[in-house]
């Protein structure tokens, strides 16, 4: 990015630390920074606009991705239609190997919540009560991971939670998932957070990405 010669002092850009964090962040906490960059002013807008584009690009937030390339090209990306096709497919499978899991963390009447208050939310009660396998559960974090590249940070947070209750971070095996999960849940409330406040969060976790795993 070239510094814009009349927003900014000469020295801005220099002593900018957006390209040493953005190494360390997760793509989808860059894009909060871009932004609080565009309102400073401290580079050439459309510079910043095609870097927020080339971001979304590599996620999967295909209307926002669409959004941003329509403001500077002035119209959307040819392969948007497939690019959308494709995410909502991919929700689709990830979400129905989820199975019986699922439809008891979107209860209307709270099913998840009750169960967890009562004790009931773990691996051996929900096999028994409910069918749901073990498969399943693994299958959740892999589902709320997606969610999170979506940009569906709240329902990715929530996914996270009940899913680091049905894993033991004492087990060798579930350790290491556990433990991304709760940085995963972190970035997601980070940027839910920073989306309703428009307050730049992302200083709060200068090493935090969502494992890729």
């Amino acid at each position: 990015m070239s510094s814009s010669s009349t927003s900014a002092p000469a020295s801005a850009p220099q002593l900018d630390l957006t390209p040493r964090l953005a190494a360390c962040l997760d793509k989808h906490m860059v894009l909060p920074l871009l932004d609080f960059l565009s309102e400073k002013k401290m580079y050439d807008q459309k510079e910043l606009l095609a870097a927020k584009i080339e971001l979304a690009s590599k996620t999967k937030m295909v209307d926002f991705h669409a959004g941003e390339y329509k403001s500077l090209h002035g119209k959307e990306p040819a392969d948007v239609e497939a690019h959308k096709a494709a995410v909502y497919a991919e929700l689709q499978a990830s979400q129905s190997a989820v199975g019986p899991l699922l439809a008891i963390l979107n209860d209307e009447n709270h099913l998840a919540e009750e169960l967890v208050k009562e004790e009931r939310f773990n691996p051996i009660e929900l096999d028994k009560s409910h069918g749901v396998s073990a498969q399943n559960i693994d299958a959740l974090y892999t589902f709320a991971k997606l969610n999170f590249d979506c940009g569906r940070y709240r329902d990715s947070a929530d996914y996270l939670y009940y899913y680091r209750l049905l894993t033991r971070a004492d087990q060798p095996e579930e350790v290491e998932k556990n433990y991304q999960a709760l940085w995963g849940k972190l970035a997601s409330e980070i940027l839910m957070v920073s989306a309703c406040t428009h307050t730049p969060l992302f200083f709060l976790s200068c090493s935090l990405r969502f494992p890729s795993q």
